[in-house]
């Protein structure tokens, strides 16, 4: 049995593991499940790797985007860029004969990590994009706008970040007029 899941603190809110299930079977992939693993200390996943066999990858959540990076063996560039992984990819590295001897307690692992949200919100964006579209407005400055920021600068699109306080150069929502929001076409 292929296992996925998603880790984080709390996962009380978590709709994935319903999500995956039905999608799962929806495509016919009754060798697949997952689980919701709520790790309230990033230091207990080396165990919970451990632990779990058949654990090929994991999506990550609140708080630990930024901190589970320094478990990984490798970063995917736009992840690096972004300072922030949502989806962890587990390579088995273990010899052959380890598996057939029951040695399943030491295996080798290879941690990848990845940012999906920048991908995402890239494909789709651009089939949206007009040539008006070259300055953008960015509501709120949490960790979703680090992914949304990264794709606009891949696409050389200014942009302005708007937040409820005052950090840097960025606009305060009470700063928004019409004539702010005229001149920024893009709204994100």
């Amino acid at each position: 049995m292929k296992k996925y899941g998603l880790i984080g603190y709390p996962l009380t809110h978590s709709f994935s593991k319903k999500y995956f299930t039905d999608k799962f079977a929806k495509e016919g992939y009754e060798d697949r499940e997952y689980e919701l693993y709520p790790l309230q200390n990033l230091s207990d996943l080396p165990g919970l790797i451990n632990d779990t066999h058949d654990l090929c990858g994991l999506n990550v959540t609140v708080p630990h985007k930024i901190g589970v990076m320094f478990y990984l063996d490798k970063i995917d560039p736009a992840a690096r860029a972004i300072d922030a992984v949502n989806c962890i990819k587990i390579v088995n590295h273990q010899p052959v004969e380890a598996f057939f001897s029951g040695e399943l307690s030491s295996m080798k692992v290879r941690l990848e990590g990845y940012n999906t949200d920048a991908y995402a919100f890239e494909e789709s964006l651009k089939p949206l994009l007009k040539k008006h579209h070259q300055k953008a407005l960015v509501l709120g400055n949490g960790g979703a706008s680090r992914s949304v920021t990264f794709v606009l600068n891949k696409l050389d699109i200014s942009y302005k970040l708007v937040s409820r306080r005052a950090i840097g150069k960025q606009l305060l929502y009470k700063q928004l007029t019409a004539e702010v929001m005229k001149e920024r076409l893009l709204i994100i």
